[in-house]
């Protein structure tokens, strides 16, 4: 069986206003809004304890001295608090590289201690290391010296 003419114009007409009205509902949606940015953070206050310890045997001046935690990580703007302990024999200084930082120098034991507190201004790696020269005599630092690093990470705050 055949159909019309009249009937495939029909069809033809149903399929097109089927279709204008698909096109219609498209267009009348609203605007895709822009995906929203996520604001940076506001600035953080971060309080941290760093201890200033070493490996060897108990009772025994350290073969080894290192920082605990040896990385702080930060964001521009952040203020923070640092704690240090030193809990060697020997006295030990610590500064802030790039930052004018230091505290003074930490006698081993329990009166070493001294927080320093500072903003983190700039984006960058900062190192933060022992300042004291090592003395045997006086007691001052130790021979591994030159490897009491840590590093301070500032990450820009802004993104």
């Amino acid at each position: 069986m055949r159909s019309s003419p009249s009937a495939s114009s029909a069809t033809a007409a149903i399929l097109i206003a089927l279709a204008a009205l698909l096109l219609a509902s498209l267009s009348a949606r609203p605007a895709a809004q822009p995906a929203l940015q996520a604001s940076a953070p506001p600035p953080a206050t971060l309080d941290v304890d760093l201890i200033i310890t070493g490996l060897g045997a108990a009772g025994e001046p350290a073969t080894h001295h290192y920082y605990n935690p040896s990385m702080i990580v930060a964001r521009t703007g952040d203020r923070l608090r640092v704690r240090f302990r030193n809990l060697t024999f020997a006295s030990h200084g610590i500064e802030f590289e790039g930052y004018g930082v230091r505290t003074g120098v930490l006698p081993g034991g329990p009166r070493g201690l001294e927080t320093v507190e500072f903003v983190a201004d700039r984006p960058g790696v900062f190192r933060f290391k022992c300042y004291v020269p090592y003395d045997p005599a006086a007691g001052m630092c130790s021979p591994d010296h030159d490897t009491q690093i840590g590093y301070l990470v500032v990450l820009d705050g802004s993104r």
